[in-house]
């Protein structure tokens, strides 16, 4: 019996998951694994995360809002 995979393999993490594996050998993915680990407990200045770019170099990042009024309408038809 197969065992169910702890991640959606549809997912952009899983599809990223299953191409990691395919293209290294299981040792390079340990050695992965762990480097991203040591990244995510001690942050080193020339490695930023995602959400620390956009927060530094986009501060207004998804913050937006939509108007209530629609847009006015305005026929551009010529009299004849």
């Amino acid at each position: 019996m197969v065992e169910k995979l702890p991640f959606s393999p549809k997912s952009k993490l899983g599809r990223f998951i299953v191409w990691l594996c395919k293209t290294f050998a299981k040792q390079d993915v340990e050695n992965i694994a762990h480097h991203l680990l040591y990244l995510t407990q001690n942050p080193h200045p020339n490695v930023p995360f995602k959400d620390q770019i956009t927060k530094k170099n986009f501060p207004n990042y998804q913050k937006f809002y939509v108007d209530e009024k629609p847009p006015i309408k305005v026929n551009n038809k010529k009299k004849l």
